[in-house]
């Protein structure tokens, strides 16, 4: 199957015509039957061996395709006139009765996944999806939809690359992959061509997670107090000191942080506005719905927040992070450098500030956005203590994350045995409970104990 190149993608996506991101994806959605071959005549290819039947074809519904043949008979064995007097006749019959069995709809994979970019259309991630619903029907487009198996499409993810570091994706790109093939074989489902979604029972174990998981490596406690000490220097550009302080304190992700506006930033009631996300050069909104958030603005940042407004305004931009024209910066890469090959725990690349940064301060290599997991993690470590109200949702809902399965995925090593801080002294009911009963009292309240203990 032909499908558009990835370099000509965006143009189709700029016009909005993603029920056109796949050649030849279009199918008949109807049965259609053939009424007759009209407008028949031989062609004289240049350079073809055969004659040529150019000819077209009337649908009982009406619509007309024009199409080509070979006819097989070549231009030495039989002259033009022959093949228009006495082949073409003989060749239409034919071709009329062959063309008389019902046409049945198409139920490739390809046509499914026409439906379902269809429907995705006005998501305001559309574009993402169109690249990967692309990539998927590059090795699954013409095979029909019910002769492709669980174990075929897991295997197919699990190998995919990225194409820019040649790395395998990340759980949470494969995820994303994933979320594509259940949402067209649900195209699928709804069309009768399937029974049920086989899609849904596809899980990567955790062997499969171990990569990303190695990935969360907060910083310690003094660690972020060097990095942030180093680069106030200004030796490792002019915005990485403002941006790891802004990681660091509130949690927010590379594109959110550099996605943030003068208006995002409100003083008054002491909260931050996550509204979108810059990446690639690209402004739009957060990755999903529950990232669009609102956070609270710790005392900490606060002076940060208010040089980085002062500045802005200065330079008639609304962006707190942009460059010398007031414009947006163009994504992470412009703060941390280029991405860099590791070896020898060592960086390999002379333009890359953030790895320069870490090697200087003589800690262990690891990505930026570990900025972010390190306040995940301080936030889960403050949540056992007794002299705050942090709770593991209220983190979730800081961070962005949809549910608490979610900051567990992220964060099970450092929320397990969390349970085992609690202070043994504390009483969960206060000085007395609903009833009146003073809790503890070992006469009166001992069958409410036994209810504790049998509950």
């Amino acid at each position: 199957m032909k499908t558009i190149s990835m370099m000509n993608l965006p143009t189709y996506w700029k016009e909005a015509k993603m029920s056109e991101l796949i050649v030849g994806a279009h199918s008949l959605q109807k049965e259609k039957k053939v009424q007759k071959i009209e407008d028949a005549f031989i062609l004289d290819r240049g350079g073809r061996k055969h004659w040529i039947v150019r000819y077209k074809v009337l649908f009982e519904d009406g619509t007309v395709k024009e199409r080509e043949a070979s006819t097989k008979v070549s231009k030495t064995e039989k002259d033009l006139k022959y093949m228009q007097s006495r082949f073409l006749h003989g060749w239409i019959a034919k071709k009329e009765q062959e063309l008389s069995v019902v046409i049945k709809t198409n139920k490739s994979f390809a046509y499914y996944s026409t439906l379902y970019l269809n429907e995705c259309k006005e998501l305001e991630d559309s574009y993402a999806i169109g690249l990967r619903v692309n990539r998927a029907v590059e090795d699954f487009g013409m095979i029909d939809i019910n002769k492709i198996t669980k174990a075929k499409i897991k295997q197919w993810i699990l190998n995919l690359v990225d194409k820019r570091t040649g790395e395998l994706l990340g759980s949470n790109s494969r995820s994303k992959y994933l979320g594509v093939f259940r949402g067209i074989f649900k195209q699928a489902v709804e069309d009768d061509a399937i029974e049920r979604n086989k899609v849904n029972d596809i899980e990567f174990n955790k062997k499969h997670q171990q990569r990303d998981l190695e990935e969360v490596r907060p910083f310690e406690a003094h660690e972020v107090s060097l990095l942030l000490e180093t680069a106030k220097s200004g030796a490792y550009g002019k915005y990485m000191y403002n941006y790891l302080y802004v990681a660091f304190c509130q949690g927010t992700s590379p594109s959110e942080t550099i996605g943030l506006q003068i208006t995002d930033i409100d003083f008054e009631n002491r909260v931050i506005h996550i509204n979108r996300d810059v990446t690639t050069g690209k402004v739009k909104g957060t990755k999903n719905g529950y990232r669009t958030r609102e956070i609270p603005m710790f005392d900490v940042t606060v002076p940060i927040l208010q040089s980085l407004v002062s500045q802005a305004k200065a330079k008639g931009s609304i962006w707190l992070f942009s460059n010398s024209s007031g414009s947006n910066i163009y994504d992470i890469s412009t703060i941390r450098g280029a991405k860099t090959m590791i070896q020898n725990g060592k960086a390999r690349r002379k333009n890359n500030k953030w790895y320069k940064l870490i090697e200087d301060c003589d800690i262990d290599h690891r990505h930026i956005k570990n900025a972010r997991h390190t306040f995940a993690v301080r936030m889960i470590e403050l949540s056992s203590r007794d002299d705050n109200e942090i709770t593991y949702q209220g983190i979730a809902d800081m961070l962005g994350h949809g549910s608490l399965k979610m900051l567990h995925e992220h964060y099970a090593k450092w929320i397990k045995g969390k349970s085992k801080k609690i202070n043994r002294s504390m009483n969960i009911y206060g000085t007395e409970n609903e009833l009146g009963d003073t809790l503890g009292d070992t006469n009166e309240n001992s069958n409410f104990s036994e209810f504790l203990i049998s509950a």
